[in-house]
């Protein structure tokens, strides 16, 4: 007699029971005590809240939200959440998405001290190609760096993208958690948009402060990343 498939549902649910083994076992080393309730009052504003894990380690208190897209859309919702429980000292907020099942394997990610480098070499090279003249050439050697940085970053988060999952996607959740500026956030999702015009033939035209911006505000946002997952 033939089995019957798994539910798409139910794959879901052992996807996200994975993910959140995973950081039990992971903050567990560092010391920290998993729940799924907050250590707070009857009347505060978070009481009818029920997070998906609570990681607490002394007065820090990490708040863990799963997605189960990493295109969802509810920005404001988030934001005002992550003011609610930001609100008490030593709390903080992650947000993580599920990755659809049914999508690409995840990509391998490079150890950390390789894509370190491999990463500085891309921003070299881009900064390079900046002082030549190559505006063309700098955002392309830009892009690559930038993505290899959000998928370090999300790898390190517990939350390895797939192939489906594109750099533009990874880094609007960047702005939707708060982390990137909305004037960062548009200026670096346009030379998202230029690079994949230049990748696929068009003709670009980039100017030098267009290009220079684009790299100053990249490199902020990548030594950011590096800085907030240090030691993980």
């Amino acid at each position: 007699m033939t089995q019957d498939a798994p539910r798409p549902e139910t794959r879901r649910a052992e996807t996200e029971a994975d993910l959140l083994s995973r950081l039990r076992e992971q903050y567990a080393t560092e010391g920290y005590q998993a729940s799924t309730t907050l250590p707070i009052e009857k009347n505060d504003p978070l009481s009818a809240y029920r997070p998906d894990l609570v990681l607490r380690k002394g007065s820090d208190v990490i708040v863990v939200e799963l997605k189960r897209s990493i295109e969802t859309r509810d920005t404001e919702g988030l934001r005002k959440l992550r003011s609610q429980i930001e609100s008490h000292p030593g709390w903080h907020l992650r947000v993580l998405f599920v990755g659809d099942p049914f999508q690409a394997p995840p990509m391998t990610v490079r150890s950390d001290s390789k894509s370190t480098l491999e990463i500085g070499r891309r921003i070299s090279d881009a900064r390079a190609l900046l002082e030549r003249g190559d505006y063309v050439g700098a955002i392309t050697f830009l892009w690559i760096a930038v993505e290899a940085a959000l998928r370090v970053y999300f790898s390190k988060s517990g939350e390895l993208p797939t192939t489906g999952v594109t750099a533009l996607s990874m880094l609007r959740r960047l702005y939707e958690d708060g982390t990137v500026t909305e004037t960062d956030y548009n200026i670096l999702a346009q030379g998202y948009q230029l690079r994949n015009n230049i990748v696929h033939g068009f003709n670009v035209q980039i100017t030098k402060s267009v290009a220079a911006s684009m790299l100053k505000i990249a490199e902020s946002l990548i030594q950011s990343l590096r800085e907030s997952t240090a030691g993980r």
